[in-house]
């Protein structure tokens, strides 16, 4: 499955989400058990940038595998 960057748009910690922007332009809804190392969830801050790959649920994009960008 293809990875995708992005940067991240809002984040609500206290709840465990918040949405990152795909550098296509799309959002994507992230929780904090999507990421690969759960522990990587203390360090997300509005515009650290990560990867991911998409998933499409109904109620739309959300991010999978989400690791930090190198």
């Amino acid at each position: 499955m293809e990875r995708l960057r992005g940067k991240i748009a809002r984040v609500i910690k206290a709840k465990g989400f918040g949405f990152v922007v795909g550098d296509d332009g799309q959002e994507r809804f992230l929780h904090v058990t999507d990421f690969l190392d759960q522990n990587d969830w203390e360090e997300v801050r509005e515009g650290t940038v990560l990867t991911f790959t998409h998933l499409d649920t109904p109620k739309g994009g959300r991010c999978g595998e989400v690791s930090f960008a190198d």
